[in-house]
């Protein structure tokens, strides 16, 4: 279970994390947040799309599906639920969500979703170091 007290390390370990990787990377810094900000979706959406019609050759149909299913989540989030978004001055650099209330998934358990970085943030370990939280969470 996903307490407030969790949460609030957990946040807070990836921010110090990231913010040394980043600034050592790019000069810059990176602000982590657990809830969805204005226009974020949009991103998620279009880093998905972008990424797997580049990589896959994947359509409008996939990212149509991404974007359904990230907005019933988004009118769904439970408290225990975890959002992370990593963001920068060029906006969202990265997400990872952890549904632990997927109707799909039900008593299976939870489900990692929409796990991706911006292109400028690749190989930097961002991403790493975000699904190596999540299972020190757990």
């Amino acid at each position: 279970m996903i307490t407030p007290l969790k949460r609030g390390h957990f946040v807070f370990t990836c921010h110090m994390v990231l913010s040394l990787i980043v600034a050592d990377w790019r000069g810059t810094t990176m602000q982590i947040l657990d809830s969805f900000i204005p226009g974020a979706l949009g991103t998620i959406v279009t880093l998905h799309g972008q990424h797997y019609a580049e990589n896959w050759g994947f359509g409008t149909y996939f990212e149509a599906k991404v974007a359904r299913d990230l907005a019933d989540f988004a009118r769904r989030i439970a408290p225990n639920d975890l959002i992370l978004l990593a963001t920068d001055a060029d906006g969202v650099a990265a997400s990872l969500v952890l549904d632990l209330n997927d109707p799909v998934s039900g008593a299976r358990g939870a489900h990692l979703r929409w796990f991706i970085s911006a292109d400028r943030c690749r190989g930097t370990g961002i991403g790493r170091t975000l699904r190596r939280a999540v299972h020190l969470m757990l």
